[in-house]
Formats: structure tokens, C-alpha cells, sequence
């Protein structure tokens, strides 16, 4: 699925090129399917208040979990919390192609300890998008034979293509997860529990692909998010709160 919506995929502008016009993931989108909010500050690379400096001399990720446990204290310190976060980060949120831990991820993991409100949710989006277009460089480069490894924020996109696209590919709920499904959370959640069935790769990419191709007019299935305002005009701040809704399906 990922594979055959990059073809559609156009770095021009961040978006895919369907038929009926362009269609891509935005915040919130991102606020839908993570439960991250599409507000906060903007993250800062120069501005923290921790004085905390960390080993950097080993940044294989078993090395760096090693290095930053301390053992002497049942309580998790300071020092633990930040480097949790940036393992956190780079290992399962913006999925760095490295098998080291990176160090840029260093000052977004003390300003997230520091309880700063900084909108991830810019920064997953902005990552994916970028990643997304060397993807679609990758494609283009593509020789048989050789590895195509495609890094970043990728499960957001493919949380999205199946929101999106969910009626259009064969996908299927398993009966085991039925009471988790309804129990969920979030949106993304769900769309993770969903399975493709017992089809190869190439059945799969022709699905997909087919399912984008068609595309030729914009059905209510693929917004699948419902904007609903609570409030009343008046009240104490004159102000609206936006609440994010998923249709059922």
C-alpha cells in the first residue's frame, strides 16, 4: 500500500494526485489518528533550561540504554526521563534510518521533560512530508537488486492511507479484536488492528494502486474526520472549542 501510494505522491507540494484532484494528511489529520493536538509552541532548538549533558561517546541503541541507566536509585531521574524521550523519538515516533541514536534529538527530549507544550504534532507532519519525497527520489533511483529503505514517521502515512482509503482495500477487522476496536482511544488505534488477509505483496500493491487510480470524484469516505463546534457564541471568551470526530465505519 505505501509502495503504490508513492506513486502518487508529488514533493511539488505534499500531496497526492488523484483524479479528482490532491489529497493529503494534515494536522488534523495527525490530531485524529494520534490524539496530539494540532496546537502548542514551535519547537525551539535553541532554547532549554536544563543544565543535564548526556555520554554520547556510544550511540548504539543497546549501548545507550546501557550508558543512561542508573541503577543506584529506584526512582528514574532526570537524566533517565531525557534519555527515554530521545529513545523514544528517534526509535518509534520520527524513526530515524540510523542505528545510532541520533543526537538532534537531544534538545526536543529536555524541552518535552521540562513540560514545555511543543506542537509534535508540526514536527511529525513536516518529517513525514519530507520523508515522503525522498521516498519518491528513492522510486525513482530504484535499481533491482538493491534495498529500498524508506525512514521517518511512515506508520502515520500508512494510518491515513487506511482512514482514508479503508473501503477501497481489502481489509478486515479479526473477530479477537472486536472488544479492543470498540474500547480504542484513538483512531489510529483501530486502523492498526485491521489485517490484509492471506494476499502476497504484488496482490496488495494492485489493490492499492487500483484503489488511488479510482479515485475520479471525492466521496465522503475519504474525509474521514467530522468537524463538530461546542459552544455558544457569548460565553466567557467568546470562543468556540473545536472537537475532532471520527466517522464510524
Amino acid at each position: 500500500m505505501l509502495i503504490a501510494a508513492l506513486h502518487f505522491w508529488n514533493p511539488s507540494n505534499n500531496s497526492l494526485h488523484l483524479k479528482y484532484g490532491m489529497l493529503t494528511p494534515t494536522l488534523l489529520d495527525v490530531a485524529g489518528l494520534t490524539g496530539l493536538k494540532p496546537t502548542g509552541q514551535s519547537f525551539d532548538p535553541d532554547s532549554h533550561d536544563s543544565d543535564i549533558s548526556f555520554d554520547f561517546t556510544r550511540l548504539t541503541y543497546g549501548n545507550f540504554i546501557k550508558d543512561q541507566r542508573i541503577t543506584t536509585s529506584v526512582e528514574v531521574s532526570d537524566k533517565e526521563h531525557i534519555a527515554f524521550l530521545i529513545y523514544w523519538l528517534s526509535m518509534y515516533i520520527f524513526c530515524s534510518r540510523s542505528i545510532q541514536v541520533p543526537k538532534g534529538f537531544k534538545i526536543l527530549a529536555i524541552q518535552l521533560h521540562e513540560g514545555r507544550d511543543i506542537c509534535l504534532s508540526k514536527l511529525i507532519l513536516g518529517s513525514l512530508y519530507e520523508n515522503l519525497n525522498q521516498a519518491v527520489t528513492s522510486i525513482k533511483e530504484y535499481q533491482s537488486g538493491s534495498s529500498l529503505i524508506i525512514p521517518g514517521p511512515i506508520w502515520l502515512f500508512q494510518l491515513w492511507l487506511l482512514a482514508t482509503f479503508r473501503t477501497k482495500l481489502a481489509v478486515f477487522l479479526p473477530t479477537n479484536f472486536t472488544k479492543a476496536y470498540e474500547d480504542r482511544s484513538t483512531e489510529g488505534i483501530s486502523l492498526a488492528m485491521l489485517r490484509y488477509g492471506n494476499k502476497n505483496s504484488q496482490e496488495l500493491f494492485s489493490i492499492a494502486y487500483e484503489a488511488l487510480l479510482g479515485c475520479e470524484v471525492f466521496t465522503p469516505s475519504l474525509a474521514y474526520l467530522q468537524l463538530e463546534f461546542e459552544g455558544q457564541p457569548g460565553s466567557e471568551k467568546n470562543s468556540q472549542q473545536l472537537q475532532l470526530r471520527t466517522k464510524q465505519r
